[in-house]
């Protein structure tokens, strides 16, 4: 099987199961504005926002079970799928990266962040354990712990491909 068709159908599956999972809990936010949810847990309630309050580039909330968007804005927008992209990081850390190494943060992984990216929080010259940049690259979904993984997974890729080998 072509690698490149493989990894698009995966990708598919992943964005699709994504954007399912989104749109069920959008559905259900949106059909209890400004009311308090909460589980048999014993956690403290959650409020709700007010479909009003919400502010987002786009959004699309479909019931399968009758084949009509129920609400909708700017649905057919693209927009850059960072979580995706974010999640194929982290599979490709796992698949490629030793969870008990440690990666260096290096200047160019932390460059071209913006002011108002999610961070993970490491520094410049930090060795850090991939493990931890894994938690820190799901949990508050650090764009500087996705670039230090993106940048590991590139070097482990080509010393296990080396360039001009045949062993894909």
């Amino acid at each position: 099987m072509n690698i490149n068709r493989a990894a698009g159908s995966f990708l598919r599956k992943t964005a699709a199961f994504t954007v399912s999972l989104f749109l069920v809990c959008s559905a259900a936010l949106f059909f209890c504005p400004g009311r308090d949810l909460s589980a048999d847990v014993g956690q403290p309630d959650i409020p709700v926002p007010a479909l009003s309050d919400v502010h987002c580039a786009s959004y699309c909330v479909y019931d399968k079970t009758t084949g009509y968007i129920v609400i909708s804005m700017n649905p057919d927008d693209r927009i850059y799928p960072a979580s995706m992209t974010k999640i194929m990081t982290c599979l490709l850390s796992l698949e490629y990266l030793d969870t008990s190494a440690k990666l260096e943060v290096s200047k160019s992984a932390l460059a071209g962040l913006d002011a108002d990216s999610s961070l993970m929080g490491i520094l410049e010259g930090e060795k850090v354990r991939v493990s931890e940049l894994l938690y820190g690259l799901m949990l508050p979904s650090g764009n500087d712990a996705a670039n230090v993984l993106g940048e590991g997974c590139v070097d482990a890729f080509f010393k296990k491909y080396p360039a001009g080998g045949n062993t894909m």
